[in-house]
């Protein structure tokens, strides 16, 4: 059971945590610190329009994955249902704060307000996203 110095002792660990992100999305990772479980296919799934996870789940980690040619290679042949090979990925934001391809933030409200307009189909032309070639 819990007792209450336990509870301090846990609430100030989680105060102490580093509050950085853990992977930046502009720098791939070392093949050998890639994991391809089974579960994570769904993440990867070029269909699924976002990828929702909490924080520090991967979705940063996975994105610099798949923008890096090789390395997206390498988990397409764990995952060759995805046809990961026929995707191009480019980032629409990142911690990279000089990338001149990033949509400025009136472009995506622009688009974001336009009823007419897919939001996935605006993520994939305006910079960011996976799209699967035909």
């Amino acid at each position: 059971m819990i007792n209450e110095s336990d509870v301090r002792l846990l609430r100030n660990a989680f105060r102490n945590l580093n509050r950085e992100q853990h992977h930046v999305v502009t720098n791939p990772p070392q093949w050998a610190e890639v994991f391809t479980p089974d579960g994570h296919e769904g993440a990867l799934d070029p269909h699924r329009a976002i990828v929702i996870g909490d924080r520090g789940t991967g979705k940063s980690f996975w994105s610099s994955v798949l923008i890096d040619n090789a390395l997206k290679q390498r988990v397409a042949a764990t995952y060759p249902r995805l046809g990961l090979l026929n995707v191009q990925c480019r980032l629409g934001f990142s911690n990279d704060n000089f990338n001149e391809g990033y949509p400025p933030p009136t472009e995506i409200a622009d688009i974001l307000s336009n009823p007419d307009y897919s939001r996935r189909q605006a993520a994939y032309q305006e910079g960011g996203g996976c799209s699967a070639s035909p």
